[in-house]
């Protein structure tokens, strides 16, 4: 699918321009349902005429970006290491969905493998997104939430912790270890209360169909893409970050199908910016998490039920 002249990535944060948008259509991507209606009519004939890739987020304000191809020594240096490769329209389709090239400049300069650097540049693109690919080329100006600070990994110990130590006699609700380290400091089961709502941020259904019925929560809705990124400490590779989710707890006297409820509460543990990419890891730059976070065990996440409580409130809540 991606091949010369196609390259498509995903923009949560930055507006295109209607050329970008329509671009994105025009090769037929996963995210080409979230361009703008009023940009879809001329996606094909721009697409034919130009050849790199932008994708827009639904309701993204248009900003005028450059699609002209970008110029300097830095590039015709690139374009020479990388022969048979559209660099100069894949630059520029990235620079128009939001990727900064200097920071695309510096990282390229500094790479020992360019080849290998644009291969991953595309994955991630076909992964989560812009702001994937934003921690690739350490672009963490555009990254809100991030901490140019050194990664300290401070979340509890990986040992099971049993769901009996909180007077609950189910064992399917004991928190896995490696659960029980994305919580730092404590991790306590509560009991849900009947109408009770959490929150979730998410993936779009087309890059993560089952991503509405994952496990970690929030009782409040986010308030910004920082307080996701940061407080929460998720990884951009998780995540896109297009969706909010809204789970209302049912209540047994009125659902006799409903469960009584429980989820693991505490603050989130830090994270590193990237643990697919190993030299991001030990960077200078972490997601710092402390942000209050909740966990539904599987016993509530995989029931046939579940997706039914939840409901779509991206429109009311992301703010990004």
């Amino acid at each position: 699918m991606f091949e010369a002249g196609a390259e498509l990535i995903g923009s949560y944060r930055c507006a295109l321009t209607i050329a970008a948008a329509q671009l994105t259509l025009a090769a037929g991507g996963p995210l080409a349902a979230y361009v703008p209606a009023a940009a879809r009519s001329y996606a094909a004939p721009v697409a034919a005429a130009a050849g790199a890739v932008g994708a827009a987020a639904a309701g993204a304000a248009a900003v005028p970006r450059s699609m002209a191809p970008p110029t300097g020594p830095w590039v015709d240096e690139l374009e020479a290491k990388l022969p048979g490769e559209p660099i100069r329209t894949t630059l520029a389709g990235w620079s128009a969905a939001g990727l900064s090239l200097t920071a695309l400049q510096a990282t390229f300069g500094a790479a020992s493998d360019p080849q290998a650097l644009l291969k991953q540049l595309r994955e991630a693109s076909k992964q989560k997104g812009l702001y994937q690919m934003r921690v690739l080329i350490d672009d963490y100006a555009g990254l809100p939430g991030v901490s140019a600070t050194q990664y300290a990994p401070n979340g509890l110990p990986p040992d099971e912790i049993p769901a009996s130590k909180f007077g609950v006699d189910d064992s399917t609700l004991n928190l896995e270890g490696w659960r029980a380290a994305t919580f730092s400091d404590k991790a306590e089961l509560v009991e849900l209360k009947p109408g009770d709502k959490l929150y979730r941020v998410t993936s779009d259904p087309i890059n993560d169909p089952l991503g509405h019925t994952g496990g970690y929560w929030t009782r409040t809705p986010p308030a910004s893409l920082e307080e996701v990124v940061g407080g929460t400490a998720v990884m951009p590779e998780w995540n896109n970050f297009q969706r909010v989710y809204e789970f209302t707890v049912p209540d047994p006297a009125t659902d006799p199908t409903a469960s009584v409820y429980h989820a693991w509460e505490g603050p989130a543990a830090s994270q590193p910016v990237s643990l697919n990419y190993k030299d991001k890891v030990d960077n200078g730059h972490c997601l710092p998490g402390g942000g209050n976070q909740l966990f539904l065990p599987t016993k509530f996440t995989r029931a046939p039920d579940f997706g039914s409580h939840i409901i779509d409130v991206t429109s009311q809540h992301k703010a990004w």
